[in-house]
């Protein structure tokens, strides 16, 4: 359900500053682009801490069998706030006609998650593949922003 509200809310912003970076307009993308960001952060990390708080609670009204999964609950709450950014941050770069940059960094992104994985299932199970799935997100996040202000870098330096 996350992926799907994360994906309408990109590809809407997508669009408004696709044109600002076709036209040229820098400033106004990295305005638009860090408005959003800022705002989604708030937004997830608000979510994804209301979670950690109550994700106990939530998996013992479900059934008191799914309480162990609260651990790897907690952990992909906060993926989700990576998540939404390297939606915002794709979109921003395909604006830029850079998709083999994404791709790249999804080449990299499931080579770090099959490592984490490999570190960390082991001796947590689930919760350690949600932890994988966090720290992959993470990098992404990191990968995929100092990428798009690099490009928005270039194209107020360089046109």
């Amino acid at each position: 359900m996350g992926a799907v509200n994360v994906g309408c809310a990109a590809a809407r912003v997508s669009p408004g500053t696709g044109g600002l970076v076709h036209a040229g307009d820098a400033a106004a993308a990295r305005r638009r682009f860090v408005k959003y960001s800022v705002r989604s952060a708030v937004f997830c990390s608000a979510l994804a801490g209301t979670l950690t708080v109550g994700a106990e609670a939530v998996l013992r009204w479900i059934g008191p069998e799914s309480v162990a999964a609260t651990g790897a609950l907690i952990a992909l709450g906060w993926a989700t706030v990576f998540m939404f950014q390297n939606q915002l941050s794709t979109s921003l770069i395909n604006a830029f006609g850079k998709f083999h940059y994404v791709t790249a960094i999804s080449a990299v992104n499931l080579a770090v998650f099959l490592v984490l994985c490999y570190l960390l299932v082991p001796g947590l199970g689930a919760t350690g593949a949600a932890l994988a799935l966090l720290g992959t997100e993470a990098g992404n996040a990191a990968a995929q922003l100092a990428t798009a202000f690099l490009l928005l870098w270039r194209l107020e330096h360089h046109g």
